[in-house]
């Protein structure tokens, strides 16, 4: 999620924020790992999982992979290194 959220940064997730609201970073469990992604839900029920790198390609899940995807919880701030 570079340039957002530099490498060795830590997270703080609320994890009781588990509804996604558009454009708000959040840390999702994908199959048996983890990612951190901005989200945006489209009409057609689908959710994309955007990152700030532009080197990363855009991810899509639509209702028939809805297992797939899990959100852990909302990325409120990031800590990072000065």
């Amino acid at each position: 999620m570079l340039p957002t959220i530099p490498g060795e940064s830590l997270l703080v997730v609320d994890r009781s924020k588990i509804e996604i609201e558009d454009e708000l970073v959040f840390v999702f469990r994908v199959g048996r790992g983890i990612k951190v992604k901005r989200a945006v839900r489209r009409v057609d029920g689908c959710l994309d999982l955007v990152s700030d790198n532009e080197n990363y390609p855009l991810e899509t899940y639509g209702p028939d992979r809805a297992d797939e995807l899990a959100p852990i919880g909302q990325v409120m701030l990031i800590l990072r290194e000065p």
